[in-house]
């Protein structure tokens, strides 16, 4: 088996069967399996994808969890599909998004089998929502990414370079998902931030798919919720633990992002005292991060303060 794609879903009925035609739209000159691993949906999602797998039962393969899992959204159901890949490389693919170029797995594919000191490959995505105003834009230009780049370990732990959906890495790489992955929040993120450390990772410009944004999304809840938060602080913790090659400035910096992040809401809730003690947390934390968080997110919260924040910092 050459490749397996890995499609992890939950409520999607919207979504489900753009996500698997695009694959099935593929052409390429290897075999591939489609694994798909259903959270315990409510909707019609199972329905539909129970529908693709007897209409094509010897290359799809249906997981179907009969509990909702109880922890971080999606990580069983991440940690189980990858588990059942048999193909030499593992493409990812969110039940919600879905791949635009029919040549993307063929030339992904070919890269690495020509190149085996690359261990994953990636490419642009147009961001788009169904559910609001937000004019699509081009993943690329948020990230600032470039044609041809190569993206080093360093580089992908310090911010998420990769969007999900658009990952093909070499399963020999990944033989084993350590226990704390388990726990941690941004599960396709770290599972890059495990393969970059075996080698080399490719950008590929042209190729796209579409991401979407939408308010059942964890990329969503991510921005608004104060539970994320202090799991990301945790996170941001752990990482530094077992990513001892990566420079401690690095995540020094997120976490007095996010520790500022925190201060915001407490504002919200006019906890005035934890205002103050999560921004000197920030502060004394990475004071640069600080100061660019202040500059971005300041009037949110120094207006509940009285101007000290801004005139502490400038002391």
């Amino acid at each position: 088996m050459k490749v397996s794609v890995s499609i992890i879903t939950y409520n999607q009925e919207k979504y489900i069967a753009k996500a698997i035609e695009s694959v099935l739209m593929q052409e390429v000159d290897f075999d591939y399996e489609i694994i798909i691993g259903d959270d315990c949906s409510t909707d019609g999602t199972q329905a539909i994808i129970e529908k693709y797998r007897q209409q094509y039962p010897e290359l799809i393969r249906f997981i179907a969890h009969k509990e909702r899992y109880s922890g971080v959204p999606g990580r069983l159901n991440l940690i189980t599909n990858i588990q059942a890949a048999k193909g030499e490389y593992v493409a990812l693919l969110d039940g919600d998004d879905y791949w635009l170029d029919k040549h993307k797995l063929q030339q992904q594919v070919t890269f690495l089998d020509e190149n085996p000191d690359y261990v994953m490959c990636f490419h642009d995505a147009i961001v788009e929502s169904d559910e609001n105003n937000l004019k699509p834009f081009l993943y690329s230009k948020q990230l600032r990414l470039s044609p041809g780049m190569v993206v080093e370990h360093n580089e992908l732990v310090s911010r998420c370079l990769i969007p999900a959906s658009s990952t093909v890495y070499r399963r020999s790489v990944l033989s084993e998902i350590p226990e704390w992955f388990w726990e941690v929040y941004s599960g396709t993120w770290i599972l890059q931030m495990l393969i970059s450390k075996k080698g080399r990772v490719k950008y590929f410009h042209d190729l796209k798919y579409r991401y979407t944004v939408n308010k059942g999304s964890i990329s969503h809840r991510d921005k608004l919720s104060l539970d994320v938060n202090r799991i990301k602080i945790r996170q941001t913790k752990t990482l530094q633990k077992h990513f001892p090659e990566v420079p401690g400035s690095v995540f020094r910096h997120k976490l007095a992002a996010l520790y500022f992040r925190r201060a915001i809401f407490a504002s919200h809730r006019k906890d005035f005292l934890r205002v103050l003690l999560y921004l000197l947390k920030s502060a004394l934390i990475n004071r640069k991060a600080f100061m660019i968080m202040l500059k971005k997110y300041g009037s949110r919260v120094n207006g509940r303060t009285g101007g000290a924040i801004e005139n502490g910092a400038q002391e």
